[in-house]
């Protein structure tokens, strides 16, 4: 999208041919909301620290298996 595009309703149209020469038209209405100010990207998904800490455990106690079975 243009970055001065207005907002509102608007139609987003593709036109072409396609591979048995047939012209095809094809249609999308999108809705522009107007940008917050001072707004910010949604959070998705798990803080990253947290996979980063769950993985160094696991990596750990994995090193770790071997040097408590030689002490068993």
């Amino acid at each position: 999208m243009p970055a001065g595009l207005a907002a509102g309703k608007h139609s987003i149209v593709a036109q072409g041919v396609d591979t048995l020469g047939v012209s095809r038209i094809m249609q999308v209405t999108a809705t522009i909301r107007t940008a917050s100010i001072g707004g910010t990207l949604p959070v998705t998904g798990v803080p990253v620290n947290v996979l980063w800490l769950f993985g160094a455990m696991l990596l750990l106690s994995g090193a770790a298996l071997p040097w408590t079975a030689c002490r068993a």
